[in-house]
């Protein structure tokens, strides 16, 4: 392990947090020789091409199936020489990979490579997170970090070696900041506009998002999700449960900063202060932060919030799974109390 240096070329370019970066990093390991194929994935005797950055499938008359409009952009790729392998690396550095993402890379490579021998390897913080089957092979980064401290730093190009430091020290700080952070993370929802905090609460959500996925399975709940949609101020996640639905119109809870929304897709007021009568006689005075209503007119509205920092104890971390209790507490006094009686 290096100590972090005060000068490091990814941060003055303030690219330290661009996934391009790391996956080019990759590409350049592949490239020096065939020190992380053979010790780090473990594939021997195989020449491989140069690996391909950002290589992009335009699908022929939308996606593989033939429905619809569709292109893939896959982090790095690598042929064999002999063109019987193919070697595909994800980097998820700004979220985390959910099971459909598999699917999809997987009925790609199915079908477009269907006769080559396939190594599929995707890099995240959290590999424990990944809780689903998968035929890919998940790494942390820190599994990354501790290749290259035992491959890289002796015995080669002074200049290589330099530039490989300080990769590795920029990205070891940001694994070291992960760790702290879904320890305790609640400076970020205390200041979510922070440009930074955004960075690590779309990862937060990205990583309640698998959570949640996992819990409402379990419970046999279908819920629908919508993570970080379009280009909020702060990260967000829309939690859609299909049972919400009430004369066809849409009920959820928007998490997004330190708000916790009950939230509504509608434009019907008098559905709205419905829904807010009824919900007061259930919520003690406090509990909730009602609507109120005026004459503004607009396509959806939030029918009460709380805060996350009230609904954590103040004797407990902000730390993931306090964070999932807490959203899941939500949920079920939302159902409990109000759509329940509806």
């Amino acid at each position: 392990m290096t100590t972090p240096q005060s000068f490091n070329i990814f941060k003055v370019l303030e690219k330290d947090d661009k996934e391009l970066i790391h996956s080019s990093f990759l590409c350049f390991l592949l490239t020096e020789n065939d020190t992380i194929y053979r010790q780090f994935f473990k594939i021997s005797e195989i020449e491989f091409s140069s690996p391909m950055l950002e290589k992009t499938y335009n699908i022929p008359n939308g996606n593989i199936e033939g429905k619809k409009k569709d292109r893939k952009r896959i982090d790095i790729e690598v042929t064999s020489i002999d063109k019987k392998h193919i070697l595909v690396i994800e980097n998820k550095f700004k979220s985390f990979p959910y099971e459909q993402q598999f699917s999809s890379y997987n009925n790609l490579y199915n079908t477009l490579h269907k006769d080559k021998q396939k190594y599929k390897f995707l890099f995240c913080f959290d590999k424990k997170l990944v809780s689903f089957a998968t035929d890919w092979v998940i790494f942390d980064y820190s599994d990354l970090l501790t290749f290259i401290e035992k491959n890289y730093f002796d015995n080669i190009d002074k200049e290589k070696s330099l530039f490989i430091k300080h990769y590795h020290d920029f990205l070891s700080n940001y694994y070291q900041k992960y760790k702290l952070l879904t320890n305790d993370g609640k400076s970020l929802f205390q200041n979510p506009y922070d440009n930074e905090n955004k960075f690590w609460l779309k990862l937060i959500y990205s990583a309640l998002h698998l959570e949640l996925i996992k819990h409402f399975k379990s419970k046999k709940i279908t819920v629908h999700f919508d993570l970080n949609p379009g280009s909020t101020s702060v990260p967000l996640l829309n939690i859609i449960p299909e049972n919400w639905k009430v004369n066809g119109k849409e009920l959820l809870i928007q998490f997004q900063g330190d708000d916790l929304k009950f939230y509504s897709h509608s434009n019907d007021k008098a559905f709205i202060e419905n829904i807010v009568k009824k919900a007061k006689n259930r919520f003690q005075n406090g509990e909730v932060d009602f609507k109120k209503m005026t004459k503004r007119e607009a396509n959806s509205y939030f029918i009460f919030k709380t805060k996350l920092t009230t609904k954590i104890n103040a004797k407990q971390n902000f730390n993931l799974s306090n964070i999932l209790n807490a959203v899941i507490g939500y949920y079920n006094d939302i159902d409990n109390k109000v759509i329940k009686q509806l």
